[in-house]
């Protein structure tokens, strides 16, 4: 992720009630962040005491330009008392303006040196990755998900600052400000369109007068297109927005991906993992995992089920370069494992290969077991993950019906 700029002033609202943590000892956290603007001066992150009775403690903040070689070069160390910013609720940390800080990316640190862990803090976080800009570790091991983090900035522009503001709203205030404004927007598209239509405004709400004036020939000829363009548009959105995989009762894997187990070759699981959404015949929700990586589920089976996947190749790689990549599904179950899907696709060399292709498998033999459902991707035979967009489309557990 180092290298990659974002522009403006960073902010990441936490979920409620997710937690990172407990900080304390030898276990410091750090989140990455890439900054847009000049003039960087604050860093706000929100903190909760894992044992109240030690809010005597200091917490320490490190704030540091992380290059793109992964060296690091510090720039401030704060010092406070936990009972000033261990407070459940987001807390300013200010320093002097960074001068230049625009276009480069920095490292917070959080750490309570004089505490173990468990007398330390934890820090508010999201669930799932929500700044692509960014990493969060925890004692130097990557972590699913990021911290709840703002920024500020002396030189940032008046969106950033409305940005900023709005991050901290209730989410009520923020829908209730959307729909304000879409119900303007709307009001001012239909003044537009009866001047464009009758050459005159629309008549007041009272009522007690008539537009009498010619249409204009401009006017229609530029509702109509406007109604054919609409028109197309919403052909493609039904033939796009039939989602694939959602039978009725079935176990999306996917909504429990942050509690997966992850690896990969990669230097950072975020570097490997992302979710995006995929439009062929069907809107598919998707799992990137570029080789080598490998994602374990743990699961209960406590009634007749079928394991069912989609999976195959992002379309913008069909032509290449790269040899394609190999994809494998396994089965851990009392004290052993085995594949029970091994499948190389190659879709630059094999037209066949392109699209998603579908695999079920009958999990009823393992009725009252703990399974480990593993999904394997690797490079093609060469060894080269050059266009390895691999994609594991809706893996879900969708259950048999009574006989």
């Amino acid at each position: 992720m180092i290298g990659v700029r974002s522009a403006g002033v960073p902010s990441i609202r936490a979920d409620s009630g997710v937690e990172a943590g407990p900080i304390g000892g030898p276990v410091t956290l750090t989140q990455t962040f890439a900054m847009g603007q000049m003039g960087l001066n604050g860093v706000a992150l929100g903190l909760r005491p894992a044992a109240p009775a030690t809010i005597d403690a200091d917490v320490v903040l490190e704030l540091a330009e992380v290059h793109d070689a992964g060296a690091s070069s510090p720039t401030y160390r704060i010092v406070r008392r936990m009972a000033d910013v261990a407070t459940g609720q987001q807390v300013w940390w200010r320093f002097p303006s960074v001068a230049d800080s625009a276009g480069k990316t920095y490292r917070i640190r959080i750490a309570v040196p004089n505490q173990l862990a468990e007398r330390g803090v934890f820090v508010q976080s999201t669930r799932d990755e929500r700044y692509r800009d960014g990493i969060l570790a925890i004692d130097g091991r990557d972590v699913w998900g990021d911290a709840g983090f703002a920024t500020s900035a002396s030189h940032g522009t008046l969106f950033d600052r409305a940005r900023l503001a709005q991050a901290t709203w209730p989410s009520w205030v923020s829908w209730t400000c959307a729909g304000v404004w879409l119900a303007l927007s709307f009001g001012a598209t239909y003044a537009v369109a009866m001047r464009a239509l009758t050459g005159v405004r629309p008549p007041p709400s009272g009522g007690g007068g008539v537009a009498s004036a010619r249409l204009r020939t401009p006017g229609v000829v530029a509702v109509v297109l406007v109604a054919v363009a609409c028109a197309t548009w919403a052909t493609q959105w039904v033939r796009r927005s039939r989602t694939g995989g959602r039978e009725p009762g079935a176990t999306q894997l996917l909504d429990r991906f942050p509690e997966a187990t992850k690896r990969t070759s990669m230097s950072h699981l975020q570097d490997a993992f992302h979710r995006e959404d995929v439009s062929l015949d069907e809107r598919w929700a998707c799992l990137m995992a570029l080789p080598s990586s490998r994602v374990t589920w743990r699961q209960a089976i406590t009634a007749p089920a079928r394991l069912r996947v989609a999976y195959g190749l992002r379309p913008d790689t069909w032509h290449g370069p790269g040899d394609g990549a190999a994809f494998r599904v396994g089965i851990g179950a009392r004290g052993a494992y085995r594949d029970v899907l091994t499948v190389w696709l190659n879709p630059a060399e094999r037209e066949t290969d392109r699209g998603l292709r579908t695999f079920d498998f009958d999990l009823s033999p393992y009725v009252g077991d703990d399974i480990d459902i593993v999904f394997n991707t690797a490079p093609g035979p060469s060894g080269n993950a050059v266009g390895d967009a691999a994609l594991w489309c809706a893996p879900r557990l969708v259950p048999e019906p009574p006989r």
